[in-house]
């Protein structure tokens, strides 16, 4: 024996967790935030529509067009990376409902709530309001992407306009194998 600590014993040893490809310690997160504020900055510019600020529109729906690009780019690695991991189709099918699916019907669900609690419009036509929530949890937004009465008076009506992108996304899932 060479007199140092027993074979086995951590006492003296760092411990530093092992970053992976596909956990946190990576640069995702980084990348996320990074499109994702290329995409907010231009819907900051454009959504008021404020005179002065037209000849930034420009320039920011470039970045945008980056963010919303780099974003699909990211969301293809990190798909693939789960579906090599998943050891059958079924398996990666569920993880993906699972990852997209209670979020999204939250959030359509949860808009339509809102508007119908705080817009008399809404409340005047529960037609419009079951076609935005029946049309947005099939993923077919673009059919009625509006709720009575809210955002009427915006340049753009839409109740949330980034829901386009996770038809995108159901497409690249369904592709992907």
């Amino acid at each position: 024996s060479d007199g140092g600590p027993a074979a086995g014993t951590r006492s003296e040893q760092p411990s530093f967790r092992k970053a992976d490809s596909f956990g946190i310690d990576n640069n995702f997160n980084l990348l996320r935030l990074a499109f994702a504020l290329m995409v907010a900055v231009y819907h900051a510019i454009f959504l008021p529509g404020v005179a002065g600020w037209a000849a930034l529109e420009g320039p920011a729906s470039v970045l945008a067009e980056i963010g919303v690009q780099g974003f699909f780019v990211l969301s293809g690695y990190l798909v693939f990376a789960s579906l090599e991991r998943s050891p059958s189709l079924r398996l990666y099918a569920e993880k993906r409902v699972r990852r997209l699916y209670p979020a999204y019907a939250t959030v359509v669900i949860l808009c339509a709530a809102l508007a119908v609690a705080l817009v008399p419009a809404a409340r005047a036509n529960l037609a419009a309001v079951g076609e935005y929530i029946g049309w947005n949890l099939v993923f077919l937004n673009f059919t009625a992407p509006n709720l009575p009465g809210v955002f009427e008076a915006n340049r753009l009506h839409e109740i949330n306009g980034a829901l386009w992108t996770l038809k995108i996304e159901v497409m690249f899932y369904i592709l992907l194998p």
